[in-house]
């Protein structure tokens, strides 16, 4: 067994069926161990019934404050939607406008605990928290997550700051070059300065995250690159497979289709080989029981 440890975590269980489709292909064929259940998508029958046929995979609760429609009454939320009752669809919208006052945090409270809440009376156990779009790294919104972690018993909330792997390694093979020329380097370096102001205060967390930077692309490639430059004991790996779906209408021109590369990638032969050789694969649950 390697001292590394790494937990691979699909976002996004129970957006749509295709993207649930890819998270049992990448846990069934290749490294996910754990995944984080959205009760806003379209298809959460389907998410829970991939949950319920595969105990071994880690599940956590996604909070969603962008995409979708509220699980309580639009208008008890009426800061965090649009006029006909949806939530704002891009995670830039959500950030101007709570850093303008135009968000209430009462109505965040609202329903950050109705989801948590509904999510908790269909699953059999909760092993972590996140959110959408790593909303929950504003500070005061990530104090409502540990607050709720808290009072479900849940032990993990996700500290969605991406350091730098600075290994020779990540040097030689370029890996360290694509990450700081890649676009996603900005919203790394913003959910960092946001880290900067947030007080961590999950009883357990891992040494490391990644998956901001390479959003949406986690080929074989970067996966490989990644891995190989790990060089922290414990990895937080966010992706985020799925299907390609054809008709799916998304507000997110990137992800529908690039989410086959998460997929190819976590199901790749090299990469499995990679991981089970270096790492030692586990859930957020096992990871916090040998961290208590």
């Amino acid at each position: 067994m390697s001292e590394n440890q790494l937990i691979v975590n699909a976002d996004d269980l129970g957006m749509s069926v295709g993207i649930n489709n890819g998270i049992r292909r990448s846990y069934d064929n290749g490294i996910l161990t754990s995944t984080s259940l959205m009760m806003v998508g379209e298809a959460v029958d389907d998410a829970i019934t991939c949950l319920n046929q595969r105990p071994g995979l880690g599940r956590g609760i996604h909070v969603a404050l962008t995409d979708g429609e509220p699980i309580t009454d639009s208008d008890a939320v009426e800061t965090l939607v649009t006029d006909d009752g949806t939530f704002y669809s891009d995670g830039f919208t959500f950030y101007t406008n709570w850093f303008r006052g135009r968000i209430d945090p009462t109505h965040v409270r609202k329903e950050v605990n109705a989801q948590i809440a509904l999510a908790m009376s269909r699953l059999d156990s909760v092993d972590h928290l996140n959110s959408h779009m790593h909303i929950h790294m504003i500070p005061k919104i990530y104090d409502i997550f540990d607050k709720y972690a808290k009072e479900y018993d849940i032990p993990y909330v996700r500290y969605s700051h991406e350091r730098l792997p600075l290994t020779t390694r990540a040097i030689t093979s370029g890996y360290l070059f694509r990450t700081i020329a890649n676009p996603g380097i900005i919203k790394k370096f913003v959910l960092s300065i946001l880290g900067a102001f947030t007080r961590r205060r999950s009883s357990i967390a891992t040494d490391s995250f990644a998956g901001v930077v390479h959003v949406g692309n986690m080929t074989e490639s970067v996966l490989t690159s990644l891995l190989e430059s790990s060089a922290f004991p414990s990895t937080e790996l966010c992706v985020h497979p799925g299907e390609y779906e054809e008709n799916r209408q998304t507000s997110r021109k990137d992800l529908n289709a690039a989410r086959e590369n998460d997929l190819k990638g976590l199901t790749s032969e090299r990469v499995i080989s990679l991981a089970e050789t270096n790492f030692d694969l586990i859930t957020i649950r096992e990871f916090a029981e040998r961290n208590e």
